[in-house]
């Protein structure tokens, strides 16, 4: 099951209820963090296209934004969208670790007790859906925003 005598246990240190409950805490760790990892995306994304088009909707809000030229806001919003990007994939990484171990422990289940996966031959083309979404669609997100930003960037400079 697990390499275990290293750190002082044994596999037979633990019934089946503990290895469940491990079990379970690795589950709702992977659960917080992927909650974490889109709540931080969201959260990164709409603050860039705020400061991206702040200079479009100032003036719906009320705010005067004279004293800065307007090729600033764009600047920023590249320079945001890849510094969100570095942290949203660390955070993505994250998740994909809890995620394999959680996996690790359910390979070690007895074979009628693991679930199925999805490139089992029972399911029908699941090997074309085996793909983790989250780094890429992090990369979706940001380097769409960063892009975005460079086109606005070139469009002020050339007004």
């Amino acid at each position: 099951m697990m390499n275990l005598k290293r750190n002082g246990f044994s596999q037979q240190d633990f019934t089946l209820d503990s290895f469940l409950n491990l079990m379970e805490n690795y589950r709702e760790e992977w659960k917080f963090r992927s909650e974490l990892h889109w709540k931080l995306n969201f959260k990164f994304f709409y603050a860039d296209i705020v400061v991206l088009f702040l200079p479009n909707i100032s003036t719906t809000l009320g705010i005067n934004l004279s004293k800065f030229p307007s090729v600033i806001f764009p600047i920023v919003a590249a320079i945001l969208s890849l510094i969100f990007l570095y942290f949203s994939i660390g955070v993505a990484k994250r998740v994909e670790a809890s995620a394999k171990t959680y996996s690790k422990l359910i390979k070690s289940l007895p074979p009628n007790l693991q679930r199925v996966s999805i490139l089992s031959s029972d399911i029908k083309r699941g090997k074309y859906f085996n793909v983790t979404l989250d780094p890429a669609l992090c990369y979706a997100m940001f380097l769409s925003l960063f892009v975005l930003s460079i086109v606005m960037i070139v469009y002020h400079l050339n007004a």
